[in-house]
Order: structure tokens, then sequence, then C-alpha cells
């Protein structure tokens, strides 16, 4: 699912206390998210459901896992689309489907040592 910004600001609006919580969570694993990306990722897990908005889980670690995985890739200064979060620093050691981690090692180039 992709939202406009005025959409994302409009969830924004809406579930304060979602995004604060989902925040806060980013925040304790050492990422600093903007509220708009906060939001497309959420949306975008919420739609693998077939529902708009799911209030967040209770468990912060799942939560912020779901996060990272649904998060839209890091811009790096160049304006290019590398994907800096490496599964180290995720800490994804519950389930993450296979495509997601063979895009990470491809885009980071871990593959290739």
């Amino acid at each position: 699912m992709v939202l406009s910004e005025s959409e994302r600001a409009e969830v924004a609006k809406e579930f304060p206390e979602h995004l604060a919580k989902m925040r806060y969570c980013l925040q304790q694993a050492g990422h600093r998210v903007p509220n708009s990306d906060i939001t497309l990722a959420w949306a975008s897990y919420s739609d693998s459901f077939r529902a708009s908005w799911l209030a967040p889980l209770d468990n912060d670690t799942e939560l912020t896992q779901i996060l990272l995985a649904y998060l839209p890739p890091a811009r790096s200064a160049g304006g290019g689309g590398e994907v800096r979060l490496a599964l180290e620093e995720a800490d994804m050691r519950l389930a993450v489907p296979y495509s997601r981690c063979r895009y990470v090692v491809e885009s980071t180039g871990l593959g290739n040592r």
C-alpha cells in the first residue's frame, strides 16, 4: 500500500498514540525514522492482512522487527536506494521472508565477500 503524503499526515492525526509507540520502539533499537516512513511501513504491514490500519502489537521487540522489515530503503546522501540495515543491526532472529533477507544481502553487497 502506498500512501500519499497527505494520507500519511491524516493517519498520524488519527493514530498519534500508535505512531508514538512505534517511534519509541525504533528509537530504542537505535533508529531515527520520520513519522511518514513509520506510517508507510505500518500501513504496508496492515495491508498484508487486508486491513487499512492495525493496532500495534503489544510486544515491542516483535513490533520493532516488523517495522524494520517494512520500512522503505534508507536513502544515501547521493539519493540512491542503498539499504543500510544489516541483519545484525535489525536483530532479525524471528521469521523474515527469504526474499527480504536476500534483498538486504544483495543491496548491501554482503553477498559479494
